[in-house]
C-alpha cells in the first residue's frame, strides 16, 4: 500500500511539476519522465487526465521552448503507436464512429421536371450544406480524418497503412450522400488522395494507388451516369457504387459540380508529377502518366457533357474552357522546365492536349464566341527574323503573345511548342512523330483546316532546325491522309491572292527554310576545341621526340595527315554554308561577319598549317596529296568572301601560316607549288574587289609587310608579277605611306628598276601653272575670228 501511495505522489508532483514551473529544463524532464514511465495500465487509469492535462500544457508551451515541445509530441506519438488504431478499431466495431461521422441527411425534393434521358435531376439543397457547416459536422470530420492521414503519410508497416485505408473507406460510405458536399470532399477525399500518391507507385503502395484511382474514377464518371436518387429511406437506388478491395463498403456518389472541376485537376497533376521525379524508375513514370490520363479523360467526358447541357450559361462555358486550358498550360510549361531527361513528360504533354481535341467538340473549340487569352509565356520569348520576313512576305499574321485566339488554336500552338522542346534524340522520337501524323490528321478532318493550317505555319516558322524536317513531314503526312480519305481538294483550289493558298505555299516552303538557315552548332565549336588540344599535344610529343623513334616518326606522318583531311572537310563544309549567306548579305550592307563556325575552322587551319610547315621543313615528304586539297580548299574561302571585314580576318588568321609555305616553297611538290600559287593570287584580288574598298593604309601595310617581302622579289614569276601588279594598283596609288623597315631594301631595288610605283605624285607647282597657261591659250584662240 505504501508503494502505491509513493507511485500516486510521484505522478501527482510531476504533474504539479511541469504546470507550474518557469524553468525550461524541469518541463522538459518532467515530460521527458511521463513519457519512459513503466505503470501499469489500471494505475494510470486514475491519473489519465492530470497527465493529458501535464502533456497538453507541454504542448502549449508557455515557456517558449523547442525542445518542450518536442518532448511532448514524443509523448503522443508513442501512445498513438501502440493505441490509436487499436483504440479507432474498437469504435468502428462498436459503431460509435458512425455517430461520429454520421451526416445531417435532410429530405431532398427532386424535380418534376426530367433532363435529357430520362435521368431525374437532384436539387442540391442549401439547406443540406448550411446544416453541414453550422451543427459541428466538420469539426468532427477534421477530429477523425487527422489521425488518418497522418499515417497515410508516415512510413508506417503495410498493415498499418491496409488498415487505416480500410477505416477511411468505411468512413466514405457511411457519409452517405455528405461524401459529395466540397467541404466534405476537402476533408476526407482530397489529403488521403495527395498523400498516396505523393508516396509514389512503388512495390509497397502500388494497391493503395490503385484503390484510389478507382475510387477518383468512379467519383468523376458518376456524372456521366444515370442518376436517379430517392431519399435515404429508401431501400433501393441507382448510385454510382465503389466496390473496394474488400468487398465491403459502397460509396455514394452523385454527379459533380463544375466548381469541382479543379480538384479533379489538382489531383491529375500531382499524380504527372510523380513522373518527373528523377528517382522513379521508368516502369512507375509510365505508370503514373497513364493513371493521370485515365482520369483525364473521364474529366474531359464529365466537361463535355456539361458544356454540350443547353442550361449551362456562357460564364460556365468559359470557366470549363479556362480551366482546363491553364491546366494543359501548366504541364506544357512544367515539361519544358524540365532539366532532366523527360521524353516521357513530353510524350504525355502531347496525349494530354490530343485527348482535349478529340474529347471536346470542334462546335465549341472553335466558336469565335469562345475567345481565351494566348497566355503561354513562351510566345512572347519566342525571337525569330524568318518569322518577322515570312509574315510580312507571305501576308500570314504571326502568332502574337496575349492575343486572343479560339481555344482549337490555343491547343495547335501549345502542342507544337511541346514538340519542337523535345529533342527527338530520344527513344520517345518515333513515338511522338507517330502521334504528331495522327494528330494533325485529325485536326485537318475534323476542324477548319484553313485555321489549322494558319496556326501551325505561324508557329512553325519560329523553329529552323536539323530535327524540324521530320517534324514537317509528320504535319504533311496528316495534311496528305486528310485529303486522300476525303477526296476534296478544295483547301488547294485557291486563287493566288487566297489567305489559305499562301498558307498552303509556306507550308511546302518550309524545308527550303530548314535547309538554308545558318544554324548555330556548338558541337562543332566543341569537337574544334577538341582537335586544337589534341594538335597542341602532337606538337608537344613531336618536340620531345628522337631520332631513334622511327615508329613514331611513321604514326607522326599517318596523325598529321589525318588532322589535314579533317580541316578539309571542316573548310569545305563551311564554304558551302557561307557561299548562301554570303547572298543575302549584299542585300543588306553592313557590318557583317565571318560565321563563328568559319572563324574557328580557320584558326583551326591556321594552327595545323603551321604545324604542318614545321614538321615538313625538317623532314621534307616523300608524298602528301592532301597539302595541294588543303590550299585549294582555302582558296575557295577566299573567292566566296567578299565582305571587307571578313577579307581583312581572313588575312589576319592565314598570313602567319601563309608566310611559312611561301618561305620554303622550293621543297613542295609541283601540285602543292601549283596551289599555293592560286591561293595567293585568289587572296590579291578579293583585297582589290571588296565591298566597301580597302583603304591601303600604313596599317595594312605593315600586316602585308612581311608577306609582301617574300612575294614582291620572288624568283617565280606566277607567284612575284601578281604581287607586283597589285602593289601597282593599291599601295603604288596612295599619296603618303610609312613604310615598314623590313621592306625599303626591297621597294628600293624594285622602284630604281621602274617595276613598282612608290606613290602618286602631283605635278610640280611650275608644271601645273604651264599646263594651265596652256589651255587658256588654246581657248582664246578659238574665240578669236
Amino acid at each position: 500500500m505504501k508503494k502505491l501511495d509513493d507511485a500516486n505522489l510521484v505522478l501527482e508532483s510531476l504533474v504539479r511539476l511541469i504546470t507550474t514551473t518557469k524553468m525550461k529544463s524541469v518541463c522538459n524532464l518532467g515530460v521527458w519522465c511521463i513519457s519512459i514511465q513503466q505503470f501499469n495500465a489500471p494505475f494510470l487509469d486514475s491519473h489519465y487526465n492530470s497527465l493529458l492535462q501535464a502533456v497538453v500544457h507541454a504542448l502549449d508551451n508557455p515557456i517558449g521552448s523547442l525542445s518542450t515541445t518536442f518532448e511532448a509530441i514524443q509523448v503522443l506519438v508513442k501512445d498513438m503507436k501502440k493505441i490509436l488504431l487499436t483504440k479507432m478499431k474498437e469504435l468502428l466495431n462498436q459503431g460509435l464512429i458512425d455517430a461520429l461521422i454520421h451526416p445531417p441527411i435532410v429530405a431532398c425534393e427532386t424535380n418534376a421536371s426530367k433532363e435529357e434521358k430520362g435521368v431525374q435531376h437532384l436539387q442540391k439543397s442549401r439547406e443540406t450544406s448550411d446544416k453541414i457547416q453550422s451543427n459541428g459536422f466538420l469539426k468532427r470530420i477534421r477530429l477523425v480524418m487527422t489521425p488518418l492521414t497522418g499515417i497515410i503519410s508516415s512510413k508506417c508497416d503495410t498493415s498499418v497503412h491496409s488498415s487505416c485505408l480500410n477505416t477511411w473507406c468505411y468512413m466514405l460510405h457511411k457519409l452517405d450522400t455528405s461524401v459529395n458536399d466540397p467541404s466534405v470532399i476537402k476533408l476526407v477525399l482530397e489529403p488521403i488522395c495527395e498523400a498516396i500518391f505523393r508516396i509514389g507507385p512503388q512495390s509497397k503502395s502500388v494497391s493503395s494507388w490503385n484503390l484510389c484511382l478507382d475510387l477518383l474514377d468512379d467519383f468523376i464518371l458518376a456524372k456521366c451516369k444515370d442518376v436517379e436518387y430517392v431519399t435515404s429511406n429508401s431501400a433501393s437506388h441507382h448510385l454510382s457504387a465503389t466496390k473496394f478491395l474488400w468487398k465491403q463498403y459502397s460509396v455514394k456518389w452523385l454527379p459533380w459540380d463544375i466548381c469541382q472541376l479543379d480538384f479533379h485537376l489538382n489531383i491529375i497533376f500531382i499524380l504527372i508529377s510523380q513522373a518527373s521525379v528523377a528517382t522513379v524508375n521508368h516502369e512507375y513514370k509510365s505508370f503514373a502518366c497513364d493513371a493521370a490520363l485515365r482520369l483525364f479523360l473521364s474529366v474531359l467526358k464529365g466537361v463535355r457533357l456539361e458544356l454540350e447541357k443547353p442550361s449551362t450559361n456562357y460564364n460556365d462555358i468559359m470557366l470549363c474552357l479556362g480551366t482546363v486550358l491553364r491546366f494543359i498550360k501548366k504541364i506544357c510549361e512544367d515539361v519544358s522546365s524540365e532539366g532532366s531527361d523527360s521524353s516521357d513528360l513530353h510524350h504525355t504533354c502531347l496525349r494530354f492536349i490530343d485527348a482535349v481535341t478529340k474529347e471536346l467538340q470542334p462546335a465549341t473549340l472553335e466558336s469565335p464566341l469562345y475567345k481565351v487569352s494566348l497566355d503561354l509565356k513562351y510566345i512572347d520569348k519566342l525571337q525569330s527574323v524568318n518569322n518577322i520576313r515570312h509574315a510580312k512576305f507571305m501576308d500570314i499574321c504571326s502568332i502574337v503573345h496575349m492575343n486572343m485566339v479560339s481555344p482549337a488554336v490555343y491547343l495547335i500552338v501549345a502542342y507544337l511548342y511541346v514538340v519542337f522542346q523535345s529533342t527527338m534524340k530520344t527513344s520517345k522520337a518515333e513515338l511522338i512523330l507517330k502521334g504528331i501524323h495522327k494528330y494533325f490528321k485529325f485536326l485537318f478532318s475534323s476542324y477548319d483546316p484553313l485555321e489549322t493550317l494558319l496556326a501551325m505555319i505561324s508557329l512553325l516558322y519560329n523553329y529552323v532546325g536539323p530535327h524540324c524536317s521530320n517534324i514537317w513531314v509528320a504535319i504533311a503526312k496528316g495534311l496528305t491522309d486528310c485529303i486522300d480519305d476525303v477526296k476534296e481538294l478544295s483547301l488547294l483550289r485557291m486563287e493566288s491572292n487566297n489567305t489559305g493558298f499562301l498558307a498552303i505555299c509556306s507550308l511546302l516552303l518550309y524545308p527550303f527554310s530548314v535547309c538554308s538557315c545558318p544554324q548555330k552548332n556548338s558541337a562543332s565549336l566543341d569537337l574544334y576545341s577538341m582537335l586544337n588540344g589534341c594538335l597542341d599535344e602532337h606538337a608537344r610529343m613531336r618536340d620531345g621526340a628522337n631520332d631513334l623513334d622511327l615508329s613514331y616518326k611513321d604514326l607522326d606522318l599517318d596523325l598529321l595527315s589525318l588532322y589535314g583531311n579533317v580541316v578539309i572537310c571542316f573548310l569545305e563544309e563551311n564554304c558551302t554554308s557561307e557561299v548562301g549567306s554570303d547572298k543575302s548579305r549584299h542585300k543588306h550592307i553592313g557590318d557583317c561577319k565571318i560565321s563563328s563556325n568559319m572563324n574557328v575552322s580557320l584558326r583551326f587551319a591556321s594552327r595545323y598549317l603551321k604545324v604542318l610547315c614545321t614538321k615538313l621543313a625538317t623532314e621534307p615528304p616523300t608524298g602528301l596529296l592532301m597539302t595541294s586539297r588543303l590550299f585549294f580548299a582555302l582558296a575557295c574561302v577566299i573567292s566566296c568572301l567578299h565582305m571587307k571585314q571578313d577579307i581583312l580576318l581572313f588575312i589576319e588568321i592565314i598570313s602567319c601560316p601563309l608566310l611559312q609555305w611561301v618561305s620554303h616553297i622550293e621543297i613542295w611538290d609541283e601540285s602543292t607549288k601549283y596551289q599555293l600559287q592560286l591561293l595567293w593570287t585568289e587572296i590579291l584580288n578579293c583585297l582589290r574587289c571588296s565591298q566597301p574598298p580597302i583603304i591601303f593604309d600604313s596599317v595594312l601595310l605593315k600586316l602585308q609587310a612581311p608577306l609582301l617581302e617574300k612575294t614582291l622579289e620572288y624568283s617565280n614569276p606566277s607567284i612575284s608579277e601578281p604581287t607586283i601588279s597589285f602593289w601597282n594598283s593599291t599601295y603604288g596609288e596612295q599619296i603618303k605611306l610609312d613604310y615598314p623597315q623590313s621592306l625599303l631594301h626591297v621597294l628600293d631595288k624594285l622602284s630604281r628598276n621602274g617595276k613598282i610605283n612608290l606613290r602618286k605624285r602631283s605635278l610640280p607647282y611650275l608644271e601645273r601653272c604651264r599646263s594651265r597657261l596652256g589651255v587658256n591659250t588654246a581657248l582664246q584662240g578659238d574665240c578669236n575670228p
